[in-house]
Formats: structure tokens, sequence, C-alpha cells
């Protein structure tokens, strides 16, 4: 995991926050369209041997969308999300797909996350979905390892730095170490 770290390390350095280029006539409001986000996304991945790769599966009667991040090393880190759009049409599963293809990029990347046009393309109570269908009664983590690392680069203090650390305790054993090692550099940078 460590190559695939400093990549997207490096490759964070060179990503921008997406260009708010959409509108949403039922909410009034700008969102980054799927192109914007890629187009801030690809080239900087690209240059620094990462791709990403997203797929759809089917998932009991409804879809599964995952996110994967790959390094030419072969190392990757992935998340998925479960599609279940209000509508259960072919344009309410590409609403949806679109959607969670844009949230699940910027979540895995840590861009800035603002709320777009989720209640449309998801419905309301998609997150207590997702939840109950992956959760089975366990906590699911807030973050994931990507993301808290990228957190933990940019934390200005100690207190900063041991809170996101909490927020690890979460996480599946196999990510924790990652954490670890960025906690432990991080530390040490603002010592």
């Amino acid at each position: 995991m460590q190559d695939l770290l400093k990549a997207l390390l490096a490759a964070k350095r060179a990503i921008s926050n997406p260009v708010k280029d959409s509108k949403n006539p039922h909410f009034r409001n700008n969102y980054a369209s799927l192109e914007s986000v890629l187009d801030a996304v690809n080239g900087p991945l690209h240059d620094n041997g990462l791709v990403l790769v997203q797929t759809v599966s089917p998932l009991d009667n409804d879809a599964l969308l995952t996110t994967t991040l790959w390094h030419e090393s072969g190392q990757s880190i992935a998340s998925s999300v479960a599609l279940n759009p209000a509508k259960k049409d072919p344009q309410g599963y590409a609403a949806a797909a679109t959607y969670y293809r844009r949230l699940s990029i910027k979540a895995l990347l840590g861009l800035a996350e603002v709320d777009d046009d989720g209640e449309e393309a998801s419905g309301r109570g998609a997150v207590a979905r997702v939840q109950a269908k992956f959760g089975g009664g366990r906590v699911v983590p807030e973050h994931d390892a990507a993301t808290l690392v990228s957190m933990m680069q940019e934390a200005k203090t100690l207190a900063d730095l041991d809170s996101l650390a909490g927020k690890a305790r979460n996480l599946p054993e196999r990510d924790k170490g990652i954490v670890r090692e960025a906690y432990q550099a991080r530390k040490e940078a603002l010592s």
C-alpha cells in the first residue's frame, strides 16, 4: 500500500476541487458534473501511475457500484455503495449511478463535498438503506483509509491529528497500519 499512498499524495497535490459546471433545476443549485470531476482528477492520477475504475454489479434486487483506485504496482483501494434509486427503472438507476460515481470519486480522493442532486438520484433515506445493507449492526467507518491519510497529511495541529486518529478505530484491520504510518509521519512533521 505504500506505493499507492505515495502516488496518491503526489496526485492530490495537483488535484483541485472540480468546477461546478451544472445546474440542478429542481433544487436550484450548482454542482460538478461527472465529466468535471473526471477532468479534475484523471490527469494528476495518470501522471502518478494511478487509475480509477468504476464497476456496477448485481446486488440482491439492486446494484452495487464499486470505485477502485489502482496503482501501477497492483496495489488498490476500493469503496462500494448500493444503488437503490427511488424509481426502479433504467433512468432511475442511471441517475443514481451518475450521482454515486461522482460522490465516490470525491470521497475516495478527499475532495470537497457539497450537497447537490442526491435527493433526486437516490430518494430519501438512501444513507440509512446503505448502512442497513452493509452495516449489519456494526459501526461503519466515517472515512476510508485513503481519506483519513489525506486529512492527516493536511492536519495543522497535533490535536487535529489525534482527532483524526480516533476515527481510524472503526477501519478494517488491514487499513489501520496505513493510517498509523501516516499518523506517525505527520506527528514527526508537526513536532
